[in-house]
């Protein structure tokens, strides 16, 4: 019964949210009412449950993960409730409200930069309008929707220039078009710069948008200069493009230095995009734990940083894939080096509980816990708890 009472409610929820996020959005202060009605009706529901001692063997929830204020929300993370996840009514709550309300998420401008850097997404679009065809610019930040507190936390650090839009059925994207938006956007990328390789990508939009400010994207010649920086970016131009425009040269890429990691902060930011937080069970009793960053071969030098800033871990390189990865393995350089730093730094958005569990189960195979059926047992349980977010 009470499980069926929270996947109803679970629903509601969703319904609810679309609903307001997009129908009457003016009406969102109807929707704290409700919301908050609901949940303290779910809770004292589940209270008495508590109190009869019906199932409560069956609802095992960890401790708030309390990250430095003004940087990130608290979290929390807990175990299935049987077949269904408890976990998904309560940490939808907390995401729910942060669609309507970002106040208490202040990002970090290194935490843009980083985030970015893993993230972000700096796009030139060509498409066919009538008499010719049109530029457009984008800056675009997307997320699946349990991150989506990030989503309006960048667009409450830009001042809310730019929209959130629901981006398929399980992401939302925060994307600025305007292009007098846009400076803010530029200023802010050339106060607190990329540091991976996607610098390039920026350095052509902003030479793109420079045209644009100047009226020359409506010019055929504005309009190709515009097609070549596009030729040179990540993705380049599709077939049809190609041949649409193949007069065009591709411009020729600036030549980008890797440069050191600014802060902390920003590694932070970027392992809450990139980084992967990984147990494997191998056996009985053999348990391998992972910490790892992938990224493009191009941003080869940034990974080979890693090695340095953190003091352990190796990087690896996959030429059959054109990418490489930073990986930290030795659980002593975990203990000593990994896991000290995003406590200090703490990771952002979901991933922030991978993480937990993660250090929790590697502390536990530190203590030998893993040797025995009931600590093994319990390791299984609290990795079937994570959601590899990463």
């Amino acid at each position: 019964m009470i499980k069926l009472f929270i996947f109803i409610y679970y629903q509601i929820l969703l319904i609810i949210d679309e609903i307001f996020l997009f129908i009457i959005p003016e009406l969102e202060w109807l929707l704290y009412y409700i919301v908050y009605i609901i949940l303290i009706t779910t809770f004292y529901y589940l209270y008495l449950k508590y109190n009869a001692g019906l199932g409560t063997n069956k609802i095992i929830s960890r401790r708030f993960n309390i990250i430095k204020p003004n940087f990130c929300l608290p979290f929390k993370k807990s175990y299935k409730l049987s077949k269904f996840n408890f976990n998904t009514v309560y940490f939808s709550l907390i995401l729910f409200r942060g669609i309507h309300n970002t106040t208490h998420l202040i990002l970090h401008p290194w935490f843009i930069t980083g985030f970015t850097d893993a993230e972000g997404c700096f796009f030139i679009g060509i498409t066919k309008r009538t008499g010719g065809y049109r530029a457009n610019l984008q800056f675009i930040i997307k997320l699946h929707k349990r991150d989506i507190a990030i989503i309006w936390g960048f667009k409450a650090f830009f001042k809310d220039v730019g929209n959130v839009y629901p981006a398929g059925v399980n992401s939302y994207e925060y994307r600025v078009t305007s292009i007098s938006a846009m400076s803010t956007i530029i200023s802010h990328f050339e106060n607190y710069p990329l540091v991976s390789q996607k610098r390039t990508d920026f350095e052509f939009f902003k030479s793109a948008w420079s045209i644009f400010i100047s009226n020359n994207h409506l010019s055929i010649l504005g309009l190709k200069k515009i097609v070549s920086f596009k030729a040179s970016m990540n993705n380049g131009l599709s077939d049809s493009l190609k041949v649409i425009f193949s007069d065009v040269t591709p411009a020729s890429k600036p030549s980008i230095e890797y440069q050191k990691i600014p802060n902390n902060i920003w590694l932070s930011a970027f392992s809450s995009g990139e980084g992967y937080f990984g147990i494997h069970i191998r056996g009985p009793n053999s348990i391998n734990h992972i910490f790892s960053i992938g990224q493009h071969k191009r941003d080869a030098a940034l990974l080979k940083s890693f090695e340095v800033f953190f003091k352990c871990g190796y990087y690896y390189p996959h030429p059959k894939l054109n990418s490489g990865e930073y990986r930290c393995t030795n659980r002593g350089d975990i203990l000593n080096n990994i896991i000290p730093f995003f406590q200090e730094n703490p990771i952002i958005g979901v991933k922030a509980l991978d993480f937990k569990d993660w250090s929790r189960i590697i502390i536990m195979v530190q203590n030998g816990e893993h040797k025995t059926n009931v600590g093994m047992a319990k390791i299984k349980t609290i990795k079937e708890g994570m959601r590899h977010y990463s």
